[in-house]
């Protein structure tokens, strides 16, 4: 017994030590080339602050959308002013739409002019350049609840954190906002030395899936085995029913 409990303290403790190195790794040498390498790559000036939003559906013409482009714009209006030098960059799904065609639909959808505040390309004068990391649609995938039909917020959170992790490979912030409620991307976004802040629209888990989860009813991410499941049974069996607060 104790031979085995040596040999799994070892095994933790040498996992431990793999994962500070990687940190260590990340933290002082591929951070700071990847932003080294962002800046060159997009032209960032030199006094300038580079701002991602993680949005990978901005181009879909949803109303969360809107939380982004108002955004977008008044980070233009201020870089306009002369009140901060920024550099917006987006990860978004690739797709058919240019970054133009992408703007130009926010306008038309919320009547929200990022132009005027600068406009994508550019960046001389007084416009404040806007660009997009456009993520692979097989890792979008990841982000989809039918691509989990078993533990579907585990794996979404996952697929998160591998699209975040694509987009911080490609363009490296200094600041970086969450503004479609993806949670497990801060940890990464701060991991790279970039100070996080997010705009949520709906936690994680609402009282609304716990309510699910009581009453055992099947949806599109709660599965009907899951749903009735014996385990799920025993916990809605419980002895006191939980206080689900209405919307």
């Amino acid at each position: 017994r104790r031979a085995m409990a040596s040999l799994w303290m070892l095994l933790v403790c040498a996992n431990a030590a793999a994962a500070l190195l990687v940190c260590l790794y990340l933290w002082l040498i591929a951070w700071p080339r990847w932003k080294r390498e962002t800046r060159a790559r997009l032209k960032v000036a030199d006094d300038a602050t580079v701002v991602a939003f993680f949005h990978p559906f901005c181009a879909s013409g949803g109303g969360g959308e809107r939380v982004l482009w108002k955004m977008v714009h008044t980070l233009a209006q201020l870089h306009r002013e002369k009140k901060r030098r920024l550099h917006v960059v987006i990860f978004a799904q690739k797709g058919p739409k240019t970054p133009e065609q992408i703007l130009a639909g926010a306008e038309e959808r919320f009547g929200i002019d990022v132009s005027t505040g600068g406009g994508s390309g550019g960046g001389g004068g007084g416009s404040m350049k806007i660009d997009f990391v456009f993520i692979e649609t097989e890792l979008i995938d990841l982000l989809h609840a039918e691509t989990w039909p078993r533990f579907t917020m585990i794996g979404q959170s996952y697929g998160s954190m591998v699209v975040a992790w694509r987009g911080f490979q490609t363009a490296t912030p200094d600041l970086y906002f969450d503004t479609t409620g993806a949670a497990f991307t801060l940890p990464l976004g701060k991991l790279c030395g970039a100070r996080c802040a997010a705009y949520v629209h709906y936690p994680t888990i609402s009282t609304d899936m716990l309510a699910m989860v009581y009453s055992r009813r099947p949806s599109y991410n709660h599965d009907s085995a899951i749903a009735s499941s014996k385990v799920s049974k025993e916990k809605a069996q419980g002895p006191e029913e939980p206080s689900i607060p209405s919307h």
